[in-house]
């Protein structure tokens, strides 16, 4: 297992980052062959500030006056979640950037994405809120993503993904303000976040990036049913 919670501080900087005004990157082939080698071998990778400080700075007071309502997913998880959907469109929208598109597809080297699709959760602390070994291979779900919303940084919660009933494969602590982490998605691996402890509660806006459907094809049947 690698010590993601030490290693991952190591990371350089992103040059490719989630702003205001939409995805911005140079291109760098350098910070791709980089971030997908390390997402090929541990099947998630650590990207430091990839929401840009103004961004998560404005989200991070939104959520802070949204209102959070439990939701269980039966055998899995109990957690809380936003129910600001106003904040949530404004979400899809930079995240279904095409050019972020792109570049994810590059990173996990995966087939075209067609969008992405999530929600903001809270995990307090203590054992009422949890999350089980589980796998997101369903529908057409590609790759997962989750950024750190969190004010201050918490005890425990950390996300860990394995191969099999192996030993994890990789664990992070995502504690950044604004960090994210990209995972793999498949019906071999599975990952849980571990329970979280101290004063301070884990908040994230975690999700999917999507095979199908596109994001015009979403919007129109949003409400029926989340991919």
């Amino acid at each position: 297992c690698l010590d993601g919670s030490r290693k991952h501080r190591e990371d350089p900087p992103m040059v490719s980052k989630v702003t205001k005004g939409g995805f911005v990157t140079d291109g760098s082939s350098d910070e791709l062959t980089r971030l997908h080698e390390v997402f090929a071998r541990y099947h998630v990778v650590h990207l430091p500030g990839f929401f840009e400080t103004a961004l998560v700075a404005e989200v991070v007071e939104r959520v802070g006056k949204a209102r959070f309502a439990p939701r269980r997913d039966e055998g899995i998880a109990l957690e809380s979640c936003m129910e600001d959907e106003a904040l949530l469109s404004a979400l899809f929208l930079l995240m279904n950037d095409p050019e972020l598109l792109a570049w994810i597809q590059r990173v996990a080297g995966r087939e075209p994405i067609g969008s992405f699709w999530g929600r903001v959760y809270r995990f307090e602390p203590g054992p009422e809120h949890h999350d089980s070994w589980h796998t997101d291979a369903a529908r057409s779900r590609m790759v997962g993503l989750s950024v750190n919303l969190s004010r201050l940084a918490y005890e425990g919660g950390a996300f860990q993904i394995r191969e099999g009933t192996s030993d994890p494969l990789r664990e992070i602590t995502n504690t950044g303000f604004g960090d994210a982490l990209l995972f793999d998605i498949g019906p071999a691996l599975s990952h849980r976040v571990t329970s979280v402890s101290g004063d301070a509660s884990r908040t994230a806006f975690a999700g999917w990036f999507l095979r199908e459907p596109s994001f015009l094809e979403m919007l129109a049947h949003r409400g029926s049913q989340h991919p």
